[in-house]
């Protein structure tokens, strides 16, 4: 089991992106949640290697329409989650979502893994 924190920018709202990841979540039996974040979009799935894989290649592309501009993802400690849920729109101060460990992050130093988009 392994969970991914995936952060997403670009031209990506408008296009049912959270229901769409939610609904293919629930296809591969991935749990987790998915948030728009002012412009951007906050995943974090949890599930079998095998299953993240196509989920994972899905969210790099997106709804036929969206542009990414920008794919960011790090491996982070399993939560156990029940369900994949969708969480309301938030806005928040993005360099509180630094994927990237620092003196001020909550988020535990991970290994940092890259993708082409």
């Amino acid at each position: 089991m392994k969970r991914y924190r995936i952060f997403i920018t670009g031209n990506i709202h408008r296009y049912g992106f959270r229901h769409l990841v939610a609904r293919l979540a629930e296809q591969n039996d991935i749990r987790g949640f998915a948030q728009y974040l002012g412009l951007s979009i906050l995943i974090e799935a949890e599930g079998l290697p095998g299953h993240l894989e196509p989920f994972i290649a899905w969210c790099k592309k997106g709804p036929e329409g969206c542009t990414i501009q920008s794919f960011q993802m790090i491996e982070i400690p399993c939560a156990q989650s029940d369900s994949f849920e969708i969480l309301p729109v938030e806005i928040i101060n993005i360099e509180k979502l630094l994927l990237k460990n620092d003196a001020h992050s909550p988020i535990p130093e991970n290994k940092e893994i890259s993708f082409k988009v």
